[in-house]
């Protein structure tokens, strides 16, 4: 019988961000990812306004613009959340989003992928570092397909199939993110043959999604990154003292 380890996330999601140290052809790799993403935005706004639910999308979209599946996810479950913000100030709305065009990107993570990422891989470096490895969609790899492609939102060119990002580093959080990184290679480790002859599925009570955003300013880059907030166990120091309670009738005396 597998038990949970207490330390494992309870359902408290938290964001952390950092500044992306990048170099001219890695502006551009992420620029037209966010570009890309953009598109495939307004193209499932475009179709749901013409009555089209954004889930019976899925499959076109992805075989247009040539992106992985977790991609198209991403996408969905932004403009979800923007169709559900729409109200009486529609206008301004859509102004705001067409200033932000082109700047940012999110990626969904999920607590079985690999690294809880499949599209972006987080791994720590032996100085502590960390580095992200983001997958580049098709599209962008060979230059897409001219004669598939309805506008010029992003810049085609050779951008090879990832994009390697290093020396990161996170002023609040840094904790928090490696805690979900080793939860995961626990659940690696698990999941061997010899971890599931040993433990049973324990594997299944390890391992947490990270989701990314990119998002671009006048600096430069940042970078988001959500996972669930892990619960650390109590622990005790005798070389910080002790505190004594006594319990009397009418008072609670402490020293």
């Amino acid at each position: 019988m597998s038990v949970k380890d207490p330390s494992l996330p309870d359902g408290l999601s938290l964001t952390f961000q950092t500044r992306l140290n990048t170099s001219a052809a890695r502006d551009a790799t992420l620029s037209a990812i966010a570009g890309l993403m953009s598109s495939i935005e307004r193209g499932l706004y475009t179709q749901w306004r013409a009555g089209h639910s954004l889930a019976s999308l899925k499959n076109k979209t992805i075989a247009f613009y040539q992106v992985p599946a977790r991609y198209f996810n991403a996408v969905k479950a932004g403009l979800d959340g923007k169709i559900r913000s729409v109200n009486s100030s529609h206008s301004q709305w859509q102004h705001d989003w067409q200033d932000a065009r082109h700047s940012q990107f999110f990626i969904v993570g999920s607590k079985d992928e690999s690294h809880g990422c499949q599209l972006c891989a987080l791994t720590q470096a032996k100085d502590g570092s960390l580095t992200a490895r983001l997958r580049v969609p098709d599209a962008l790899r060979d230059g897409g397909n001219p004669s598939k492609r309805r506008e010029c939102d992003w810049e085609a060119g050779e951008h090879g199939q990832y994009l390697e990002l290093t020396d990161i580093h996170f002023a609040h959080g840094g904790d928090v993110i490696n805690a979900a990184l080793a939860n995961h290679q626990r659940r690696q480790s698990l999941s061997l043959k010899a971890g599931r002859d040993q433990s049973g599925d324990l594997y299944k009570h390890y391992g947490q999604a990270l989701s990314f955003r990119f998002v671009r300013d006048k600096k430069g880059w940042r970078l988001l990154v959500t996972t669930a907030a892990v619960r650390g166990c109590p622990c005790t120091c005798p070389k910080a003292g002790a505190m004594g309670l006594g319990i009397n009738g009418s008072f609670v005396d402490c020293h």
